[in-house]
């Protein structure tokens, strides 16, 4: 639950250390090596944004018929949901349980529960990840298939909406809620 706080906070201290000891108006001439070393996991994320990027974009082009990187935004965001409302709802269910375990010191409960939770969680992300792979399309279709958004795009999110729901069970078990 404090990972997001944790998150903003380092984000924060960064940028306010870069401002107090680089300054501001720099240009990438003009930044000291200090300040680039400072930055520089932000630039590491810039470039996996690029190359996530690139990668739908050319998608699109070889043959698929939306936008590359916007079926791949609508998708992810899509596609995290089972996750979101099942994997987090039952391990944050059972995270008092396990906190009043792991107080006690029974590790071996903490583990039970840990187990369940994930168990639970898989059965019902595991059927949505079928559920969803297989009605991807025709769900983007009711979805977006309106607006600016022709049948055919949403179809093509869909599409790869279908595709990311067959790794759903990995990315929930990869997961720091789950």
């Amino acid at each position: 639950m404090w990972t997001p706080v944790i998150n903003n906070v380092v984000v924060i201290t960064i940028v306010g250390s870069y401002i107090a000891t680089v300054g501001l108006h720099k240009t990438p001439l003009t930044v000291s090596p200090f300040g680039v070393r400072l930055l520089g996991y932000v630039g590491s994320q810039w470039a996996a944004i690029l190359v996530v990027q690139r990668v739908a974009n050319s998608a699109a082009v070889h043959g698929a018929t939306g936008d590359g990187y916007s079926a791949y935004v609508n998708s992810w965001q899509l596609f995290q949901l089972p996750y979101a409302v099942v994997g987090i709802s039952v391990i944050s269910a059972l995270l008092p349980r396990m906190s009043g375990h792991a107080t006690d010191r029974r590790y071996s409960r903490v583990r039970e529960d840990f187990s369940t939770g994930v168990r639970l969680a898989s059965v019902v992300v595991m059927a949505a990840a079928l559920f969803l792979a297989a009605l991807g399309p025709p769900l983007c279709e009711f979805l977006f298939a309106h607006g600016s958004t022709s049948p055919e795009k949403a179809r093509y999110i869909g599409e790869v909406f279908s595709a990311f729901s067959r790794g759903l069970e990995g990315f929930m078990l990869t997961q720091p809620g789950v």
